[in-house]
């Protein structure tokens, strides 16, 4: 495998904008949560919250994330490197 990614110097690299992307998620879930418990946002306000958070996730940083591990796998597969 690392005979083949002098091929590709990037073919383990996630993209720094998903590591980014996905690191703002926690960050903000966390906050949110913290705000929940310590009552600065109610209940229904911070959830709502919440589920902009989740389906911003789930409609981008997701596929994304989901085509940057496709293209490796086929990278990988062109290599000849068997990944199961």
């Amino acid at each position: 495998m690392w005979e083949n990614m002098r091929y590709s110097p990037y073919t383990l690299e996630t993209p720094p904008q998903l590591l980014s992307q996905t690191r703002r998620f926690y960050l903000q879930v966390t906050d949110i949560i913290g705000k929940i418990e310590g009552r600065v946002y109610g209940a229904k306000y911070g959830g709502d919250l919440l589920k902009g958070l989740t389906k911003e996730m789930s409609d981008n940083t997701l596929p994304a994330l989901k085509a940057n591990y496709t293209a490796l796998a086929d990278e990988l597969r062109r290599n000849d490197i068997i990944v199961d």
